[in-house]
């Protein structure tokens, strides 16, 4: 599997690299990433050490993201099949790995990245997909976005949130420029996170973008002050990963939040589940955002085909409602 491939480059990077170094590398690291949700500007990582340390740590639990965003988006839009991409601030080319797995024909990938080191460890890690044949890797500041290239698929994932909050707005607006179909921004599972996508989803919206997930409706978002909505994504630990995190289980779950949106109109479901449904004896109770607002909505066995739905539901599934009034 990719993502298996992905670990075992990774894993031969680290050869010979400290434990220690890498644990105290992933700390600083994490500090780093809770200054940024504090509203400063991410800086460049500062050294080798911190380079690897975001391999080990950080861009496993991206690419499940990735990867989870990619899955609804097909869900949403079966026939879907992007000829071109470009990923804007890709990191170590977290997303090639992702579309490697999910969209493989695709023809045309741009991969735009300011950091020079991780252009050179990108390129190491992917020699051996079949899209990297296919793929240009762009150094460049994404405020300063040159590229008059136009992609079926736009992704930045990660990577709105590493800039002041005075240079968000002006950047989703190129990268919707460069959009010819679905534009996708991911951010951390926080309430900053959520608030900023929230704020980028408002403004897309009132440019004629159209919502494909995770939103059920382009209504003003529901969602109450002091709550904030994001999902999560399983992965695999290997033992270096839980060595450096000091963790004993062996899967992560990276809460992140995110954001697709398109050209032209889609159909959208009548909810979505924005937690754990909660199952109890003959009922399950499930926290929804709809069109009219978020909901808790109490489902039992009255409703045979809906409750069955709700048993087998998890946090982030679609869930249609209109069954209920059959």
């Amino acid at each position: 599997m990719i993502k298996n491939e992905m670990q075992i480059k990774i894993k031969s990077l680290l050869e010979g690299v400290s434990l220690r170094s890498l644990f105290q590398s992933s700390k600083q690291l994490s500090g780093e990433y809770r200054a940024r949700e504090g509203g400063k500007e991410l800086r460049e990582l500062e050294g080798k050490d911190h380079l690897l340390a975001y391999l080990a740590v950080r861009m496993p639990a991206t690419y499940a993201a990735i990867c989870k965003t990619f899955f609804e988006l097909q869900a949403r839009l079966p026939h879907f099949s992007p000829r071109s991409l470009c990923d804007v601030g890709a990191g170590p080319g977290t997303c090639l790995w992702a579309a490697e797995q999910q969209f493989s024909e695709i023809q045309k990938i741009s991969l735009i990245e300011r950091d020079e080191r991780f252009i050179a460890v990108g390129k190491q890690l992917a020699e051996d997909l079949s899209l990297i044949s296919k793929t240009r890797w762009i150094q460049e500041d994404m405020k300063k976005l040159s590229d008059g290239s136009s992609y079926d698929l736009v992704v930045a994932a990660y990577s709105i949130g590493e800039l002041h909050e005075k240079d968000q707005i002006s950047v989703v607006d190129n990268l919707w420029k460069m959009t010819n179909q679905v534009l996708i921004l991911i951010e951390p599972g926080t309430p900053l996170g959520f608030e900023r996508l929230r704020t980028l989803r408002s403004h897309l919206l009132s440019q004629g973008a159209k919502m494909i997930a995770p939103c059920p409706h382009a209504s003003t978002c529901p969602m109450a002050e002091g709550n904030w909505c994001h999902f999560y994504a399983r992965l695999e630990r290997s033992s270096l990963h839980r060595k450096i995190k000091e963790g004993e289980r062996g899967f992560e779950d990276e809460k992140f939040s995110y954001l697709i949106v398109s050209k032209t109109e889609v159909a959208l479901p009548s909810a979505r589940i924005l937690r754990h449904p909660r199952k109890g004896k003959g009922h399950v109770k499930v926290d929804l955002c709809a069109a009219d607002g978020c909901q808790e909505r109490i489902v039992t066995k009255k409703d045979r085909e809906l409750y069955r739905i709700a048993r087998k539901s998890e946090w982030g599934d679609v869930f249609n409602m209109e069954r209920e009034s059959r």
